[in-house]
C-alpha cells in the first residue's frame, strides 16, 4: 500500500509539474504570442501601403508620360505648325488664294487684325472674309481649310445670301490662327 501511496503521490507531483510548466510557458510565451500577432499585423499593413505607394508612383509615371507626350506634340506644333509673324500673313493669303482657286471660289477682300497672346510669344490674327460660289464648292473650300497645312481654325460661319447667279452661296467667314512673334 505505501508504494501505491508513494505512486500517487508521485504522479500527483507530476502532474502538478506539467501543470505548473504548462503555466509558466504561457506567462512567458503569451507575451510573444502577441508581438508575434502585433509583428505580423504590422507587417500587412507595411505591405498594404508599400502597395499604395507603389500604385501612385506608377499613376504618376504613367501621368508624367503624358504630360511628356503632351509637351513634345505641343513643342511640334509650335516649332512645325506655327510660322512667324514676318510671313505668317502672306502664307495664310496665299494658302487662302491657292484653296479658293482649287475649289473654283471666289474670295472678296480679306480684313484681319492681330493680337498677342500667352506666355510664349504668341501672335493671333483673325480674319475676316466672303466667299462666295456653289454649294459644293463652299464645303470643299472648308474641307480644305481644315486640312490645311497652314494653321487654321474656322470661327464662325454665317450665310449671307446667293451669290450673283442662282446656284450660288455666300457666306461670310471668319477664321483664326496664330503665328510665332518675332523677338
Amino acid at each position: 500500500m505505501r508504494a501505491l501511496q508513494r505512486l500517487h503521490v508521485a504522479l500527483y507531483a507530476a502532474i502538478l509539474l506539467i501543470a505548473a510548466n504548462i503555466i509558466f510557458l504561457q506567462l512567458v510565451t503569451l507575451p510573444w504570442a502577441r508581438k508575434v500577432q502585433d509583428l505580423g499585423q504590422l507587417q500587412k499593413e507595411r505591405e498594404e501601403r508599400i502597395a499604395a505607394e507603389k500604385k501612385a508612383f506608377d499613376d504618376l509615371s504613367t501621368r508624367r508620360k503624358d504630360l511628356d507626350d503632351t509637351l513634345g506634340d505641343v513643342s511640334e506644333f509650335f516649332d512645325h505648325m506655327l510660322v512667324g509673324e514676318k510671313d505668317g500673313y502672306d502664307r495664310v493669303r496665299r494658302a487662302l488664294g491657292k484653296l479658293a482657286d482649287e475649289t473654283g471660289t471666289s474670295i472678296n477682300s480679306i480684313g484681319y487684325s492681330l493680337e498677342a497672346k500667352g506666355p510664349r510669344q504668341l501672335q493671333s490674327m483673325s480674319l475676316s472674309f466672303s466667299v462666295t460660289g456653289s454649294y459644293d464648292q463652299i464645303r470643299q473650300f472648308l474641307h480644305g481649310i481644315e486640312r490645311s497645312s497652314v494653321f487654321l481654325c474656322v470661327d464662325s460661319v454665317d450665310l449671307t445670301s446667293g451669290g450673283t447667279e442662282q446656284d450660288q452661296v455666300a457666306l461670310n467667314l471668319r477664321l483664326a490662327t496664330l503665328f510665332k512673334k518675332a523677338s
